[in-house]
């Protein structure tokens, strides 16, 4: 156990015995913890923390599961049954996926993630694969949970409050990481990140050559922290586009500097390429829901396309630091140690995947630095189909539902939906982030977001509810 059991242990059966409002309010806010450990298990190179969303999250689905059985309130939101199919479509291939180690059964080897290191190993059945599933079994039932209780527009708002404020919580943080080394005091680490998974050391993290500290925050790397960011960050474009708010005008415009100043802190490729494509993306949503008129959107393009490479040339030819950093994020990443490794990465689980398509070789068997290569390898065609149809479901009906709008549903529509291509758009060029709680979330909210594109299901009438058993 970490010393952070001894709090959050009690503090957990408090909130599960007696309070569901706030066990659901810190299961939101945890999900942007990701070096935060309750647990660790193993240790050097075979350590693993289990972060608080795992521990938050297993009380809120054990009270809601005791208090369904109780009350004999077994009852699905109806508009959620098609998202609810096709999510449980892809957790059954992941589980039906866990046969193929065993069938494999050494039989094939598997290379060395490491770019210098020629070994490989067989392929048996191991815990790997277990806890490979537990991942998304408890990540695909807590992202349904969260659908089924953000069933009111109002209650979405909400939850995206606590997210908003969780994430500015969070990149204060970072500033405060930054601050210590500025003024040569010691990063007090063991508060947040107090993860022994050997991936979780990020606040460590040191630009080369220039020596500059890397904004990690609470997050086990930099570009994962720029991840979560990138999926917060749109939650405030209302207030930007001064058509509506989270919190408040005022606090969201301060939000979007935060996160703003904090991706372009991060010396993260994720960090810049993300933020370049959330401003089009914003403007194009923006456009198509006609908050934007001829005048204003000519005035974005010119300032997107002129304005902003303008002050990057300047500050790139001007500025040693700037260049340096630049170089590193941008400029040599695709010919650096680490790129050749990733794609090394995504080569050898296509291999895998062309001996075994349809099923893979087992979810949790092989990893690969993107997520379309990487469901290929370990759940085959059948895993991604199911998962890429969960996908298009939700954002046809999120992007029909912003079609021409800017109501207060539209424009929750248009924040979850930016929010979805974000995670899925870093995801593909980065890896399958199933195993924290900040992608879940996402596709809860845009779930539950996506339902409101039904004529009535909110505004006319009850949400109708179907039953699971009698």
């Amino acid at each position: 156990m970490t010393p952070h059991a001894f709090v959050l242990l009690p503090l957990g059966v408090c909130l599960l015995l007696f309070s569901r409002k706030w066990l659901y309010r810190f299961l939101i806010a945890s999900t942007v913890f990701s070096a935060t450990a309750v647990f660790n298990v193993g240790s050097g190179d075979n350590a693993s923390g289990v972060q608080v969303w795992m521990f938050f999250g297993s009380l809120w689905l054990l009270r809601e599961a005791v208090s369904r059985l109780a009350t004999g309130d077994l009852n699905v939101r109806r508009d959620l049954l098609a998202p609810l199919s096709l999510l449980s479509l892809f957790v059954l291939i992941v589980s039906l996926s866990l046969i193929m180690p065993a069938y494999i059964n050494g039989s094939l080897q598997i290379a060395s993630p490491y770019l210098f290191d020629p070994s490989t190993s067989p392929l048996y059945f191991s815990t790997k694969n277990i806890t490979g599933w537990v991942y998304v079994a408890l990540g695909s039932l807590l992202a349904f949970s969260i659908a089924q209780e953000n069933d009111t527009p109002e209650k979405l708002r909400g939850t995206a409050r606590i997210y908003l404020l969780a994430g500015a919580f969070v990149t204060l943080w970072g500033f405060f990481q930054l601050a210590c080394a500025v003024v040569g005091v010691t990063y007090p680490a063991a508060i947040f990140n107090n993860s022994l998974t050997p991936s979780a050391m990020g606040f460590n993290s040191v630009l080369p050559d220039v020596s500059v500290l890397r904004m990690s925050s609470v997050a086990v790397e930099p570009s994962l922290f720029s991840e979560v960011l990138l999926t917060i960050i749109p939650l405030t474009v209302p207030a930007m586009l001064n058509c509506g708010y989270v919190i408040s005008r005022r606090a969201d415009r301060v939000c979007f500097v935060l996160f703003a100043l904090a991706l372009l802190l991060s010396t993260s490729s994720t960090a810049y390429l993300g933020l370049a494509s959330f401003c089009v993306l914003s403007l194009g949503l923006a456009v198509r829901m006609k908050i934007l008129d001829g005048r204003a959107t000519l005035k974005a393009v010119i300032w997107l396309g002129l304005g902003i490479p303008a002050c990057f040339l300047g500050l790139y030819a001007t500025v040693p630091l700037f260049r340096s950093v630049m170089d590193f994020s941008l400029f040599s990443k695709s010919s650096s140690y680490s790129a050749l490794e990733r794609l090394m990465t995504v080569q050898n689980a296509w291999s895998y995947f062309l001996q075994y398509p349809l099923l893979g070789i087992g979810w949790g068997s092989v990893g690969s630095h993107d997520t379309v290569v990487k469901l290929l390898a370990n759940v085959g065609v059948l895993g991604l189909a199911s998962f890429l149809a969960f996908l298009f479901w939700i954002a046809s009906r999120l992007l029909e539902g912003v079609k021409g709008r800017r109501d207060g549903v539209a424009l929750t529509q248009m924040v979850w939906l930016l929010s979805l291509t974000m995670v899925m758009m870093i995801d593909t060029m980065g890896g399958f982030s199933h195993v924290f709680g900040h992608l879940w979330l996402v596709l809860a909210m845009a779930m539950a977001s996506a339902v409101l594109t039904q004529p009535g299901t909110l505004e006319d009438r009850p949400v109708e509810m179907v039953r699971l058993a009698p």
